[in-house]
């Protein structure tokens, strides 16, 4: 037998490309090819992994029954059954809770954030008084002015929050490809959508309401 190519890494197995005094090159092969190189009946192979891929439709949680009713008790008790769907949805709630938490750090720190905001533009109209004044004299409506200040409280909170995005989604994604080089892992880049709107979002709320009054 040839062996076709070799691998040093798979999801799941252990793969050795060169052989050493301790491990032996990994060669992969179908059920019917090992029983016939071993001289085995199939359900005489030792295994030590056994993935199944089910149809679609199909009560994962009934087939891993049936799978642990075909063994014997005391072989039950050694067999370890993982459910990959099970996870999936596990992981998926922790991602949700994650988010959430996110979500509530990020209104947290805008809510703290709004009140130098506040204190800021406060200080700045009040001091702008003339100006105001004179533009209010050559024909300048007070909605118009109010406009103009509540677009400078969003420059500087979104080019703030935008900073802050960009440095932090570039870290992580360093830190992230760190990580994986020594995992040898892929990895697939994520941008957080959900938290740039929410920012986004809020940074218009921060804007109108610290501008609005003091420039009123």
């Amino acid at each position: 037998m040839t062996s076709i190519f070799s691998n040093d890494q798979m999801g799941a197995f252990s793969m050795n490309k060169k052989s050493d005094g301790f491990h032996k090159p990994a060669t992969m092969v179908s059920l019917p090819m090992m029983a016939l190189y071993a001289d085995l009946p199939i359900n005489e192979l030792p295994w030590e992994r056994l993935f199944i891929k089910p149809k679609e439709g199909v009560d994962v949680s009934k087939l891993i029954g049936n799978i642990r009713r075909t063994f014997n008790e005391q072989e039950a008790r050694t067999i370890t059954f993982y459910n990959a769907q099970e996870e999936r949805e596990k992981m998926s709630d922790i991602f949700v809770i994650l988010s959430l938490i996110f979500d509530a750090l990020i209104g947290m720190t805008m809510f703290l954030c709004f009140f130098s905001l506040s204190s800021s533009m406060s200080s700045n109209i009040y001091e702008q008084a003339k100006e105001i004044g004179v533009l209010r004299a050559i024909g300048f409506k007070s909605s118009r002015i109010v406009a103009l200040y509540v677009y400078e409280a969003f420059v500087l909170v979104m080019s703030a929050s935008l900073q802050g995005i960009i440095i932090g989604t570039l870290v992580g994604y360093t830190m992230t490809i760190q990580q994986t080089t020594f995992l040898e892992i892929p990895l697939e880049f994520f941008f957080p959508y959900q938290e740039f709107l929410l920012v986004f979002f809020i940074s218009i709320l921060c804007s109108f309401f610290s501008t609005y009054g003091p420039a009123k």
